[in-house]
């Protein structure tokens, strides 16, 4: 998924130590719909650990990215979408 990055949250880490950190991706864009050209614009939590936590926080406020992953529920009890981070490449 691509876009612009918002919302920098502060590194953190684990009780285990590994190095975690939480941002807001916003995504913006043109697509086809049943032949029908349709803006698309939203926005997605995203939470990378380990070395991806570490690059993805020092990539800038509203810097452009494209983030691969997998989507998961944020908890066993929540049914809010959270993007897992497994690659980043700035635009």
């Amino acid at each position: 998924m691509s876009g612009k990055l918002i919302g920098a949250d502060a590194l953190r880490h684990t009780p285990a130590g590994v190095p975690l950190v939480n941002r807001r991706l916003r995504h913006v864009s043109d697509q086809m719909e049943a032949g029908v050209a349709r803006r698309v614009e939203c926005e997605i939590e995203v939470i990378a650990l380990a070395d991806q936590a570490m690059r993805l926080s020092t990539v800038a406020d509203g810097e452009s990215v494209r983030l691969s992953g997998f989507l998961a529920n944020r908890s066993r009890a929540s049914s809010h979408i959270v993007l897992h981070v497994n690659a980043i490449d700035t635009e």
